[in-house]
């Protein structure tokens, strides 16, 4: 567990979510757009159809 610690506070390894939310597809550009200006604070955004 230390091991663990010290890699996530060197930023070695990502903790994050892996994924924000789910996006449908028609929404992309706001998708791309929330992500350039990290409205939100988005880690991933998956497009789904």
């Amino acid at each position: 567990m230390e091991q663990l610690v010290g890699l996530a506070s060197l930023g070695r390894i990502d903790l994050a979510p892996p994924m924000t939310s789910h996006v449908p597809s028609s929404e992309a550009a706001d998708a791309v757009a929330r992500l350039e200006k990290r409205a939100g604070a988005p880690v991933r955004l998956v497009l789904t159809s």
